[in-house]
């Protein structure tokens, strides 16, 4: 019996004491979690020799949960690689899509990505240039650094085996200028743009630029540069483009043959290209109108008028073929023809008055109008350009026969004179009447009585 209390009382003794050793067992600092499983893999093991080679590289975070947490501001770079250079002038900007399909902020042969969440993975790209007497095989170290957990960090390095081999080039430098159209007497601002559209980088890239007879650095009396700096890119990335800017005075006018010239070497050999463009040169041109009237001032609905001004060429080109043309507006027309005047050629600050008859219709209410007038010609170029110049007409009064035109006018002038003779010629019949019916009643009593007295 005495045994059996001392069991119980180790029974209940154990039973205190089991939660006081488990809280003992879990106090002091919590432990550091686990870091994320993860995997780093080429896709592309092939690499070209003397080449630089854009190589994805996928960073995939294995499993999900607490186990795997969330990889946050990871970097990853290439250690056992090196670029032939940097570009000698400008900005480069990478071609969109270049990085895969995440937003990727390379810099060298270095890539960041801001977060990989659990059980998805990242593709990057990073530049890797081969030299040319590459062994196989070609192990690179890949060190690797992230965060998770907001507080904690991880760095690993992970080994990826390559295979160098000799590739046939695949270059493509696509050139473009603009503008295409350069002003004449001015300083104008012409960009050349090279992309490398390539699945390589091309290095010591130069360039020269022909318009018409002159080139580069020759200050001749055609094409001069202003502050010429020479076209010396140097390097630059597969899936990138570069503007070069030059600033140059153009003397000529007309079409100019345009010329980019390009060397540049592609890893294994040196390449050169020659790409044509047409540029166009030509003076500036500014009409300006002056002294826009309208005779008469006020325009009777059924009457003749006429718009006039002075168009002035204030540019440094003069125009050929140049004509006027009246818009009329509803209310109006042009009388006869003249609502066209053909002009010719315009000389720069030459003043060329222009003069249109147009005629308003009798039923045309009160108010003001407004006529453009488009004025058309060809530049140096022989390209179609057009200017308008808007009128404001004033019509106001009724319609009236007397003021329809200036020709009616003096037709009814013509009659009215024609009906004044008809009257004086029948006034002076009238008299002439009177005076013989006079010259007669007269006449009679005169002979009368002479008559009866020769009969006494």
């Amino acid at each position: 019996m005495r045994q059996l209390r001392i069991a119980l009382v180790l029974m209940v003794l154990f039973t205190v004491a089991a939660p006081m050793y488990a809280f003992a067992g879990t106090s002091g600092p919590s432990p550091i979690p686990p870091p994320a499983n993860f995997q780093i893999s080429a896709p592309t093991p092939l690499l070209c020799k003397g080449l630089t080679n854009i190589v994805p590289i996928n960073i995939t975070n294995m499993g999900n949960g607490y186990e795997n947490p969330v990889m946050d501001d990871v970097q990853i770079s290439l250690s056992s690689r090196y670029l032939l250079g940097s570009t000698n002038r400008g900005t480069v900007t990478t071609i969109e899509g270049v990085n895969g399909t995440t937003t990727v902020s390379t810099g060298g042969d270095s890539a960041t990505v801001s977060s990989i969440a659990p059980n998805s993975s990242v593709t990057v790209s990073v530049p890797v240039f081969v030299s040319l007497n590459a062994t196989n095989p070609l192990v690179v170290q890949v060190p690797i650094k992230y965060n998770y957990f907001e507080e904690y960090s991880d760095s690993e390095e992970v080994n990826i085996t390559f295979v160098a081999t000799t590739c046939p080039s695949q270059t493509t430098l696509a050139v473009n200028l603009t503008p295409s159209t350069l002003v004449t007497g001015e300083i104008n601002n012409v960009t050349l743009r090279f992309t490398n559209t390539g699945n390589i980088g091309l290095n010591n890239i130069t360039a020269s630029l022909t318009i018409g007879s002159a080139q580069d650095m020759n200050r001749t009396a055609g094409t001069q540069f202003v502050n010429y700096k020479p076209i010396d890119i140097g390097y630059l990335p597969a899936q990138s483009s570069l503007n070069i800017s030059e600033e140059l005075y153009e003397n000529n006018t007309g079409i100019l043959p345009t010329t980019v010239s390009v060397t540049y070497f592609n890893g294994t050999e040196l390449e050169q290209q020659s790409d044509s463009f047409t540029t166009y040169a030509g003076g500036t041109i500014n009409m300006a109108a002056s002294d826009v009237s309208v005779t008469p001032t006020t325009v009777s609905p059924g009457g003749l008028f006429s718009v006039s001004f002075v168009i002035t060429d204030t540019g440094t080109s003069g125009v050929s073929n140049a004509n006027a043309t009246a818009i009329t507006p509803k209310g109006f027309k042009p009388y006869g023809t003249e609502g066209y005047s053909f002009i010719g050629s315009i000389a720069t600050q030459t003043e060329t008055p222009i003069s249109l008859a147009l005629e308003a219709n009798s039923t045309v209410a009160s108010g003001t109008y407004t006529i453009p007038v488009v004025l058309s010609y060809e530049n140096s170029l022989r390209q179609k350009e057009s200017v308008t110049v808007n009128v404001p007409v004033t019509v106001s009064g009724t319609s009236s026969s007397s003021g329809s035109s200036g020709i009616s006018g003096a037709s009814s002038s013509s009659n009215s004179g024609s009906s004044s003779n008809a009257g004086l010629y029948v006034a002076v019949g009238t008299f002439a009447a009177v005076i013989v019916a006079i010259f007669l009643i007269a006449r009679r009593r005169r002979l009368g009585p002479m008559k009866g007295a020769k009969h006494e």
